[in-house]
């Protein structure tokens, strides 16, 4: 956030490929077969049917481990696969610290590396070779990367599949889905881990548009997808999630949106559009009576010092109260009864969900 304050460190000089078909793969192919620890970070860009298939097939042959980028709007890698490794967070140490023990990291179809908030220092460290492929020439110029390879990020990853040797490396086993402890006793709201470990479980099968903002980590880090079903907000933008499920109900999608009570005060009229169509969508509103995520960040800038930060609670709003004033049936739980009974009940939308969460701080970095 202060960033025109620092001085600027000495450009770094890269090699920098003609836009088209990506040009100097071959170099790329020897360094990720030569490396002796090698990460792939996959963004928005490499979620394509075909680039899903390219980035399994080389993560497998070359025992990679696999990380969606930082605030990734799609999510392009099975997340229930042995090698897949989570969300990388978007802070520079923390980036650095995940990724240390890599000698190579093949970043495709995302930025390298989106931060936010702002954070001191590099996101890799010097020992780290990063290698990008992006469809974006301006990503391409400013990249904290060592190698470039600008052109269509889809030929890009296939052609490399297509190239590599199998390692002869054993797959670690495969991954069990977290599923947090039900909790035994309820003061001011659900667990959000617990709450949203269920909710991802029972809309796995819809096409999800993510707007939990200050709970999207957690949210991610529980829904068991294989691509092509995700949708993230890259902007951070609010408001958008109920929307976008709207759109993904009207081409024909069983459809859900996961968003704060916050932001879906921004545009409740899709409640109407929903009932006018009677389209096939859940609204789940995760109502933690408050603006979690600038909660978050005073969490962590200032610990303890969150609830004296004024204008951040919203208080006694009933969403399915709204929602019926639309036509749209909905349900409050605030009870792992009543949670699990309602997703076990749920049918096809359009339908409301309001899940009440505890409104506790926790930092958001």
């Amino acid at each position: 956030m202060d960033l025109w304050e620092e001085e600027a460190p000495p450009p770094r000089v890269k090699t920098v490929y003609s836009p088209g078909l990506p040009q100097g793969l071959e170099g790329a192919v020897q360094t990720l077969v030569s490396a002796r620890r090698l990460a792939l970070v996959l963004g928005g860009g490499a979620d394509t049917p075909l680039a899903r298939r390219a980035s399994l097939q080389l993560a497998e042959a070359l025992g990679a481990h696999v990380f969606s980028a930082p605030i990734s709007p799609r999510q392009a890698f099975p997340t229930f696969h042995p090698l897949y490794q989570g969300v990388l967070p978007p802070m520079a140490s923390r980036i650095r610290e995940r990724l240390a023990s890599y000698d190579v990291v093949l970043v495709a179809g995302a930025p390298c590396f989106l931060r936010y908030p702002y954070t001191p220092g590099p996101s890799i460290s010097q020992e780290t070779q990063v290698l990008l492929i992006t469809e974006d020439p301006e990503e391409a110029a400013r990249a904290e990367a060592h190698r470039v390879y600008l052109g269509d990020v889809t030929l890009a990853i296939t052609y490399l599949a297509e190239k590599v040797a199998s390692k002869d490396v054993s797959l670690p086993r495969k991954a069990t889905r977290p599923v947090p402890p039900r909790p035994t006793r309820v003061a001011k709201g659900l667990p959000p881990s617990y709450a949203l470990s269920r909710v991802a479980e029972a809309l796995c099968s819809r096409f999800i548009v993510d707007e939990a903002i200050s709970l999207s980590g957690v949210f991610r880090g529980t829904l068991w997808t294989e691509g092509g079903g995700y949708l993230h907000a890259a902007s951070g933008g609010l408001g958008y999630g109920p929307a976008a499920a709207l759109g993904a109900a009207l081409a024909g999608k069983p459809a859900a949106a996961v968003v704060g009570d916050g932001s879906f005060l921004f545009a409740p009229q899709v409640l109407y559009t929903a009932r006018a169509y009677g389209l096939d969508v859940v609204f789940v509103v995760l109502n933690n009576k408050g603006y979690s995520i600038l909660k978050g960040f005073a969490e962590s800038l200032y610990p303890g010092q969150a609830d004296q930060v004024p204008g951040l609670s919203l208080e006694e709003v009933d969403f399915t109260t709204l929602a019926q004033g639309f036509g749209i049936p909905g349900a409050r739980v605030a009870t792992p009864e009543a949670l699990e009974d309602t997703l076990s009940a749920l049918g096809s939308g359009p339908f409301l969900l309001e899940i009440v969460l505890d409104p506790s701080p926790t930092q958001a970095f």
